[in-house]
C-alpha cells in the first residue's frame, strides 16, 4: 500500500506543565474526516528541558 503523508505543528506552551493550543483536536478531527490518521508524534526541544512544539505526522493511503 501507498501512503501520503503530511505533517501538523502544534505549539506548547509552559514549562513544568505543558499545555498545547486549543484547537488542535477540532483540526486533528477535521483531518481524520478527510482519510488522515495519527502515525507518529514528535516533540521538538528546545534548550535543556523545554519543549517548544509537537509535529504529528499524518498519513493516509494513496487512491
Amino acid at each position: 500500500m501507498s501512503w501520503e503523508y503530511r505533517q501538523m505543528r502544534i505549539q506548547t506552551r509552559g514549562w513544568i506543565e505543558i499545555k498545547v493550543q486549543d484547537n488542535y483536536i477540532h483540526q486533528l478531527n477535521k483531518l481524520a474526516r478527510e482519510g488522515w490518521e495519527v502515525d507518529q508524534m514528535v516533540p521538538i526541544h528546545t534548550g535543556i528541558s523545554g519543549t517548544s512544539s509537537i509535529v504529528i505526522l499524518l498519513k493516509r493511503p494513496l487512491d
